[in-house]
């Protein structure tokens, strides 16, 4: 899988800004080149750190929570996303979703709502049903495909 990094803080510590957050997915070494979206901005990793171990890593790899210091002062913000350069993320304004809704309303096209993106949130719109849900796992739910709540 690509490398993805979302930011979830930075943190300035002496002279060196840290840029904290989890591997979601593949591998980061100190040197490597890295972009964030969406803000395109790129530098090299100068440092991996990490807390509580004997001895800073070389190397991320996926699960693991880092903080990474890069060889020029760049602004990044919580939420955006650090990927390689030759792994960038897919651009889009819309998307293809399947959603488990828990909510007392229900979905309704054309509303407007909040989802939380890594460690920001973006409004979006349900611009479209495809298909209703599988209901086979969900006693009950048989003649009520959407889960639709009476009111």
């Amino acid at each position: 899988l690509p490398f993805r990094l979302p930011v979830q803080d930075v943190y300035k510590f002496d002279e060196r800004r840290i840029i904290a957050g989890r591997v979601e997915s593949g591998t980061l070494n100190i040197g490597d080149e890295v972009v964030f979206s969406p803000s395109l901005k790129r530098a090299r990793v100068k440092t991996i750190e990490a807390w509580s171990v004997p001895e800073q890593p070389k190397i991320a790899t996926a699960t693991q929570s880092v903080g990474i210091t890069l060889d020029e002062q760049i602004f990044v913000e919580r939420g955006e996303v650090a990927s390689l350069p030759e792994e960038g993320p897919i651009v889009s304004t819309t998307f293809d979703v399947n959603v488990f809704w828990m909510g007392s309303r229900h979905f309704e096209k054309g509303r407007e709502y909040t989802i939380k993106l890594t460690t920001e949130e973006v409004e979006c719109e349900i611009v479209e049903f495809f298909s209703p849900p599988r209901t086979d796992m969900f006693p009950g739910l048989e003649n009520n495909p959407y889960g639709l709540v009476e009111e």
